[in-house]
């Protein structure tokens, strides 16, 4: 398979048929990204959606200030150089961004949004979320007494606080040609369960992520048209044993000849619900497979396995507060 393959594209329908699951399954343990077909995410509400963050973004500096980023939830304006994915990049990272924390959305919304938009795209990006984990369920064939298919929809519902992140990046046009001390996003996992991750048609590409089998080798993913790219996170890399991969990757600056052109993104980020217990999955897949809740070791979670007292297992609110302390250390 060459590079230009290795994320493989899934029809969403057929996923919960029981279709390809096998393949499925090798897809996320291999490479960790995926792309999703026939998800029946409203293509409208995508289009406004793109529109109002657009909007927004084009605000003066000074209105965007009005809603700052808050560590406290996760949620607010993050301005240009503000956010390090990669601590030991010390490229610039030449974006901005915008979270809603979806538990505790403002009473006034930032200038640009609609609030609307903002809730119905939230509602689309959970149901997309329910039909992916009921196939990753479906993989990894869970028991039925522990909830089979939705052994991970039970863990990740509506109505409970979860601290899921719905954010709008925006990557501004670069004027100066082969700039080498700025990237979009440094490399980085995400920390949930999974992502969902939309681009624009004309979308000018950037995203990178690194090769099964190597530590820093980096490959393009191209974004296909009416697609959802999927990736796994750490939440569910660890709570898999690993088995599932949360594969590292960046946005680096695009070609030359594209560099005069924005690009904006979308990302849904699933955590489960806080008090999710992180216990083994009861996987007759991962038996077999002799898996113990474990992160790779480029991942650090010493500190987090040693946070598990006497034999409790440590919550999904917990896992994310590690990751998210581990990036916004002293910035």
């Amino acid at each position: 398979m060459c590079d230009s393959e290795l994320v493989e594209t899934f029809d969403l329908v057929e996923l919960n048929a029981g279709k390809n699951l096998d393949e499925l399954r090798n897809a996320l343990k291999e490479v960790g990204f995926i792309q999703v077909k026939n998800h029946g995410f409203d293509p409208t509400l995508l289009r406004q959606y793109f529109i109002e963050s657009k909007s927004f973004f084009n605000n003066p500096k000074e209105l965007k200030e009005n809603y700052k980023y808050k560590s406290t939830n996760n949620s607010g304006w993050l301005e240009i150089g503000t956010e390090t994915l990669n601590r030991n990049d010390k490229s610039k990272e030449f974006k901005e961004a915008i979270n809603f924390n979806v538990d505790e959305l403002p009473l006034e919304f930032p200038d640009g949004f609609n609030q609307s938009t903002v809730t119905r795209f939230i509602d689309e990006c959970r149901k997309v979320c329910q039909q992916i984990l009921r196939a990753y369920a479906a993989s990894l064939q869970i028991d039925t007494v522990a909830g089979g298919i939705d052994f991970f929809t039970n863990c990740h519902q509506p109505h409970l606080p979860s601290a899921s992140i719905l954010r709008s990046l925006y990557y501004p046009a670069i004027n100066l040609n082969n700039k080498t001390d700025l990237i979009r996003a440094g490399g980085h996992s995400d920390f949930g369960s999974i992502t969902l991750l939309f681009t624009e048609p004309n979308d000018p590409g950037g995203l990178e992520i690194v090769k099964p089998g190597t530590v820093d080798t980096f490959v393009p993913v191209k974004s296909v048209e009416s697609q959802i790219i999927v990736n796994t996170g750490d939440l569910l890399e660890y709570w898999t044993g690993s088995y599932f991969r949360s594969t590292i990757h960046r946005v680096v600056l695009p070609e030359v000849s594209k560099q005069n052109q924005s690009r904006y993104s979308i990302a849904f980020f699933l955590q489960a619900e806080s008090k999710t217990p992180l216990s083994v999955i009861p996987s007759q897949i991962l038996r077999e497979s002799n898996v113990c809740l474990q992160s790779r070791e480029s991942k650090a979670f010493e500190d987090f396995a040693a946070s598990k007292i006497n034999g409790v297992p440590a919550t999904a609110n917990e896992h994310l507060q590690l990751r998210l302390n581990h990036i916004h250390q002293n910035s």
